[in-house]
Parts: C-alpha cells; sequence; structure tokens
C-alpha cells in the first residue's frame, strides 16, 4: 500500500470558510507551517502547501489493546486520584476512550457538522502517516500570537443543564489561571474573571490571560503544554499519576496543533473534543478535571456528557 499523504484541513473560530492542503516535511520555517505535538513525546513540523481539495485515506490499524474501559473501572481511578489529591496533587486531568462502529465515514460531512454546531470552535482534520487520521473541534487556545501581543485562555470546570457552577469547578479552573500565570511570570492582573462559556450542551468556567513578549510562538506553546487544564498540578506528579493510572497511550488527544501563515494570528490550540478515525469505527476521547471535591459518579457522568455532544453533532446515535 502507498504510504499515507500527510493533510491537513481546518477552519478557524468564528469563520465558515475552510483552509485545507498538503503537508510536507518541513525544511525551513518560512511559508505556512502546521506543528503537530502529541500529550507525549516529540513535536513535528509540517509546511503547508494549499491545494484544491485534499484526500483522506480511513485505515484499519492493529490495536494490541482496548482503549476503553466502564464505567465501574473510570470511577475506581478517580477514587485514585482523589486520594492522589490529599497527598501530592492538586488537581489531575484522567481521561478515556470510546469507540463506536460506523460505515461509510464521509471525513468532509463530519466536519460540516462539527462546523455548524460550535461555531466559535476550530474545526480540523489531520492526517498522518505516524498518527493516521483525525477529526476534532477544540475550543481551546493554547496561545495566540499578534505581534508582540500573546493571549491565552484558562478553560476548566464543565456543568451542563440547569445546574450551577460549584466550589468544585471553581477552584479547579482557578488552579488552571493561577499555574499559567505561574509559567508566565506573570501577575493576576493580565487574567481576566472567569465568566461562563458554552459548548453545545455542556458549559465551562473560561478566563483570558494577555501578555506582551518578544518570544515566538513555538516558545509560548512549549512553556505551557500541557496545562493543569489537560494534564494536572504540580505538573510533574500529575503526569506520573497519568502515566500509572490511565494504561494507555494519549496519542495527539490533549497534545497541541499549532498553526503558522494561515491567517493574520499564529495560534496554537489544545487537542480537545476529538476522535479518531478508521475504516468502519471512530474513537472518542474524553476526560475531565479530579481534585479532592470529586464525585467519581458525576465525573463519569461529565465524560459521558461531553461525549454526547460530539455525538449530537456529527448525528451518530449509540
Amino acid at each position: 500500500m502507498n504510504p499515507i499523504q500527510p493533510v491537513f484541513k481546518c477552519s478557524f473560530p468564528g469563520q465558515v470558510d475552510w483552509v485545507e492542503g498538503n503537508l510536507l516535511d518541513a525544511e525551513s520555517n518560512l511559508g505556512a507551517i502546521i506543528t503537530v505535538q502529541p500529550f507525549h513525546g516529540s513535536l513535528k513540523k509540517f509546511r503547508f502547501q494549499g491545494v484544491e481539495a485534499v484526500e483522506f485515506r480511513l485505515a484499519e490499524r492493529e490495536e494490541k489493546q482496548s482503549y476503553c474501559i466502564t464505567a465501574g473501572e473510570y470511577m475506581d481511578k478517580v477514587e485514585k486520584a482523589k486520594a492522589a489529591c490529599a497527598i501530592n496533587l492538586t488537581k489531575v486531568v484522567l481521561s478515556h476512550s470510546v469507540e463506536e462502529k460506523l460505515t461509510n465515514i464521509d471525513v468532509n460531512d463530519i466536519l460540516l457538522n462539527l462546523r455548524k454546531a460550535f461555531p466559535l470552535a476550530f474545526v480540523y482534520a489531520l492526517q498522518t502517516e505516524e498518527h493516521g487520521l483525525w477529526v476534532g473541534a477544540t475550543p481551546e487556545i493554547l496561545v495566540k500570537k499578534k505581534g508582540s501581543q500573546f493571549e491565552t485562555m484558562s478553560l476548566a470546570g464543565t456543568k451542563w443543564g440547569d445546574d450551577e457552577f460549584t466550589e468544585k469547578e471553581k477552584i479547579e479552573q482557578s488552579v488552571v489561571t493561577q499555574s499559567i500565570l505561574s509559567d508566565l511570570g506573570l501577575s493576576s492582573k493580565h487574567a481576566s474573571d472567569p465568566e461562563q462559556v458554552n459548548f453545545g450542551k455542556i458549559r465551562h468556567l473560561q478566563s483570558t490571560v494577555r501578555w506582551q513578549s518578544s518570544e515566538t510562538l513555538s516558545e509560548g506553546s512549549k512553556k505551557l503544554h500541557p496545562t493543569p487544564a489537560v494534564c494536572g498540578l504540580p505538573k510533574a506528579a500529575a503526569v506520573d499519576f497519568i502515566n500509572q493510572t490511565e494504561e494507555y497511550d494519549r496519542d495527539l488527544y490533549t497534545g497541541y496543533l499549532q498553526v503558522e501563515g494561515l491567517t493574520q494570528n499564529d495560534i496554537s490550540f489544545v487537542n480537545l473534543r476529538c476522535m479518531q478515525l478508521f475504516r468502519n469505527r471512530i474513537r472518542f476521547y474524553i476526560g475531565g478535571g479530579i481534585n479532592s471535591f470529586s464525585d467519581p459518579e458525576s465525573e463519569w457522568i461529565e465524560t459521558e456528557k461531553k461525549l454526547e455532544t460530539l455525538l449530537d453533532a456529527i448525528k451518530l446515535e449509540r
């Protein structure tokens, strides 16, 4: 079989137009550059070459282990996380994946449905030889740069329906904000007050952090990744806990995609609300922040609500 041609297609927040093209080995930083950073491991840069239409290839890749776990197994992991939060963690993010069988997958239809459902998200499809085919609609900017002006967001805490945000979600979002400020060497005056933002049927708390710097976008992204919103605090201890507890490789989930030269702002996006596509199935990646206030059953329901938001968007029934 011929090697997979790396390709990329995206639509930026608040826009309906699509940008698509082939990804070539980046011999320099000239022109448009797409950077792909998994949660673990090294990043790779590609030179973007725009074309009229890209070709997606759905593969059936061998999997050495199942990534999917039951509600009970996830709640057991939440209990372990709560215990760790009483010892050496302030917060840790636990995730898992869910697979759904689906035939006649049309990548472009999925993208259009995501764009319609989430107008303020970064909607993309990425295909590489190493990672396969991923599609997502992420609401979270890791870093945005225009000249010397930088911006990031602290996005954490999840509610749905008429439920009010509790102390658990407020603390969860606050520690993310404080960690970002600390990583950037900024004071609290650089962060806005938290506000509620919607993503489909779920809601989050968000603060915006703005600052000036002579750094490159890549330097800013590396400094913040992984944020407490996808990892936890303290960062090193949270990463260790995730590696010991989740028992699977997140791959591109909670990594980031960095886009330079395709719009007036250079931006990197945290890879959330994403899915991996195969010939006859879709694998969804979902997770949530755990702290000492967490209730295991509520945490499982939260991941289910996040999954339902994506299923509704791409019009897939379980």
